[in-house]
């Protein structure tokens, strides 16, 4: 005798294996999540390191978090170490630009979250930076990534503006002398 299967008894086997599938793939990330941990910080600088190895022993922030503080009325000072000529080009709104000099003068307002910005491929500044904020007493963090990650996720920046580009051209508003 053979035996026929009911519609019933199909629904429910499609249910099943739908289920153990979910699971499968639940259990999948679940334990990629937690067999692979995160980077741990190194605790030493190697002599001529790069802004990145520099960078993974002080106190980052990311762009996102640092641009949602600054939506949510935080008060956030971004303080500019690049050159000079480079602020001039282009910088973030509001951002102080200083020198290493400058830096060891510099006392934040009460509360204020402090953020330094520098060129990722600047690795002395950026030493010399992080240096002088080891000895300040209030918390400072740097910019993950610096400006050209600040300039990625498409945040605003302030800029000089081409004379040669359409888009900053279209946003002169010419006047006449009447």
């Amino acid at each position: 005798m053979s035996k026929s299967i009911t519609t019933d008894e199909k629904d429910f086997r499609a249910v099943l294996l739908g289920g153990v599938l979910i699971l499968l793939v639940g259990g999948y990330f679940l334990a990629r999540f937690f067999l692979h941990p995160a980077p741990q910080d190194a605790t030493t600088k190697a002599p001529g390191a790069t802004t990145t190895e520099l960078i993974d022993n002080a106190h980052t922030i990311t762009a996102t978090v640092a641009r949602e503080k600054i939506l949510n009325g935080e008060p956030v000072t971004f303080i500019d170490i690049r050159d000079a000529a480079a602020f001039e080009a282009e910088h973030i709104p509001h951002s102080l630009h200083l020198s290493g000099s400058a830096l060891s003068n510099f006392s934040p307002l009460k509360d204020e979250l402090v953020v330094i910005v520098y060129a990722q491929a600047d690795a002395p500044t950026l030493e010399i930076a992080q240096n002088i904020l080891a000895q300040k007493s209030f918390p400072s963090f740097f910019l993950q990534g610096g400006f050209e990650e600040w300039k990625k996720g498409n945040n605003q920046t302030v800029s000089l503006g081409d004379p040669q580009s359409f888009i900053d051209q279209s946003k002169i508003t010419y006047i006449s002398p009447a």
